[in-house]
This record gives structure tokens, sequence and C-alpha cells, in this order.
């Protein structure tokens, strides 16, 4: 049966427990703690959440071989800032609030914001590890081509350990939204899935009809 309140499962925090560690495993209290907290301290987690989305596109994808390495960093952290940040999270958190709607969701703009923005904290340690890495992979961390990172065993392992941690922490972010969503919307787990599930897809679509325009201008 669906829930039709919301329900706080953990037990209260105590009062100097910090939001910023409590979310990790008590996602459903201390999203209700965090819901009232400055604007400020969303937009601060939205702006680093897209330098850190900005950073590890430009990692995964490459780009350094496209272009100067720091430069790719530098446009990566400008365009993470602004474009990847602020107002993607707005978006996403107008399309969550929009197809929760559809799916009996109760959750105001402002709780919707703070789930999407407080459930990627993990995603802020993703950032510390970039930070960590750069001084040791300098530009190879960019370039398809790694010869000093093929001839080093211990940059080798430390990629792959850098690579499973990355994961491991979408792993929990995508566990803290699910959770943090189903208190603040009334749902289900599975409704929850849902209700992120939708709004997946309203994105993609929406994307596409900006990309595929473009692509067809470009042809």
């Amino acid at each position: 049966m669906e829930a039709s309140h919301r329900t706080t499962l953990e037990p209260p925090l105590k009062q100097p427990l910090d939001p910023l560690f409590a979310i990790w495993t008590q996602p459903r209290a201390t999203i209700h703690r965090v819901v009232d907290r400055p604007a400020l301290q969303v937009m601060l987690i939205a702006v680093l959440v897209g330098i850190y989305n900005a950073i590890s596109s430009a990692h995964s994808g490459k780009l350094g071989d496209l272009a100067d390495p720091l430069l790719v960093l530098v446009l990566a952290i400008g365009i993470g800032a602004t474009v990847l940040g602020i107002p993607l999270f707005y978006l996403m958190a107008w399309v969550i609030e929009r197809t929760g709607r559809f799916l009996g969701g109760t959750a105001s703009g402002k709780e919707l914001r703070a789930v999407v923005a407080w459930a990627n904290v993990p995603t802020l340690i993703g950032l510390v590890l970039f930070a960590l890495q750069l001084p040791f992979y300098r530009e190879e961390l960019f370039l398809a081509t790694t010869p000093r990172i093929d001839a080093d065993l211990w940059l080798q392992l430390g990629e792959v350990g850098f690579a499973l941690l990355r994961l491991a922490l979408g792993l929990w972010g995508a566990v803290i939204i699910v959770l943090a969503l189903a208190e603040m919307q009334g749902f289900s787990v599975w409704r929850s899935i849902g209700n992120l599930v939708l709004s997946i897809l309203v994105l993609l679509a929406l994307g596409a009809l900006l990309v595929v325009p473009v692509a067809l201008l470009l042809r």
C-alpha cells in the first residue's frame, strides 16, 4: 500500500549532528531539517555538483585530446558552475515536482530542491577525489593516451580505486535521493523510484528536442 503521509522511520537527529554527515545514514530524518536552510546553501551544493559533473564528463570523454588539458579543466569548472550547476538543478527539481504530481506526490518545489541538493552530498566527495587525483595524474586525467600511467602500476591501481569509490558514492547518492524523495512526496520507495525514472525520461526527451534540431542544422 502507498504511504498516504510522511513518516520518519529513522530516530530523530541529535542537535549537534551536522546534516552533511547525517544525510548519509538518516536521509528521511535529515531532509526535514534542511528544507528551511538558506537557499544559498542549496545553490552552493548545486554549483559544486555541476563542477563535478563537468569534470567527470571531461575525464570520461577524454576531452583533453581535443584541446589543452588545462584549458579543458578550466572550461569544465566554468561550464559546471554555470550551465550544469544551478540551471540544471532547478530544472531537475521542477521536473520531479511535475512528474510527482502526476503520481500523487505532495512535496513543494522548495522541498524537492532540498531533496535534489542534499542527496548529492556524496557527489561532493567525488569532487574531492578528483582534486586528490589531479596532482598525481595531471594532464593524463583527461587524455586517452596515458604513457606515464601505463608505466606505473600504482597509478593504474589508484585509477581503479578512485573509479570504484566514485561508483560507490554515486550508488549511495541514488539510495539517499530515493529515500528522501519518498519522505517528502509521501511515496513508497517504489513509487519514489518511479518518480525519478519518469523525471529522467522527461529530461532526456527535453534534451533530444534541443540536440536533434542542432544536429540537423550542422549536417
